[in-house]
């Protein structure tokens, strides 16, 4: 094609060796970004709060939402999700801080802080059922 274009311009440079062309893939967004605004405009992000208080060093809340978008988009085990992570453009995730390990240390941390985890959730759903 280069060539083609070459000749119509009236230069007739033949090129030893055509460029490589390679392609690489994409990182999916839709999907991940509607749930990403979802979290927000529900709530969910104040869970980053009941972490913060108990000095979790690892990021637990977005951790928490990798699983759940996960499980929402392609369900898959901590690891296949530790995989899915490195497919999406998750905004305000960076996928190379979260591993398998943090995976793991946030369902941990869950279970650790689960009666702060469950006031922050009824919370948010008192909010929205009292809407209605």
């Amino acid at each position: 094609m280069l060539q083609g274009l070459l000749r119509v311009k009236g230069r007739s440079a033949a090129l030893a060796s055509p460029p490589q062309v390679q392609f690489e893939s994409a990182l999916a967004l839709g999907d991940v970004w509607v749930l990403h605004q979802s979290w927000h405009e529900l709530g969910f992000d104040r869970l980053h709060a009941v972490f913060r208080r108990a000095r979790c060093t690892a990021p637990v809340e977005q951790a928490i939402r990798v699983m759940v978008f996960n499980r929402l988009c392609d369900a898959d085990s901590k690891l296949g999700a530790s995989r899915w992570l490195q497919t999406v453009a998750l905004p305000d995730v960076d996928a190379q801080e979260i591993t398998h390990w943090h995976l793991l240390r946030s369902m941990d941390a869950l279970m650790d802080h689960q009666a702060g985890v469950d006031d922050c959730v009824a919370a948010l759903l008192r909010a929205l059922i009292d809407e209605q």
